[in-house]
């Protein structure tokens, strides 16, 4: 919250920076066939303008990593599979950010 923000400001040395991280994603066919696709995962600072963070030609995203699309037209309807999907992209996550 911005108070959160504030209370954090206020006890940091001065001169410091606090920078924000954000975490982008959008599933991307990485094949010339259009069958094989993937999520790339962007990272960008927040603290950023925006018409930065949003262009290629400037750089201002970093491409961490790919995570797997995970589908499947038989296992769609099954209860679990949806958990499935969120526990690998959970551990997905959990393996990039780990320091």
């Amino acid at each position: 919250s911005g108070q959160w923000w504030h209370e954090i400001q206020e006890i940091s040395p001065p001169g410091s920076v606090i920078l924000g991280l954000m975490l982008a994603s959008d599933k991307t066919v990485i094949t010339g066939n259009n069958r094989d696709s993937a999520w790339p995962i962007y990272l960008k600072l927040a603290n950023t303008p925006l018409e930065y963070r949003s262009k290629d030609t400037l750089h201002g995203t970093r491409l961490l990593a790919y995570f797997p699309v995970v589908e499947s037209k038989m296992l769609a309807k099954k209860p679990w599979f949806s958990v499935a999907k969120k526990a690998i992209f959970h551990y997905c996550l959990d393996k990039i950010l780990a320091p």
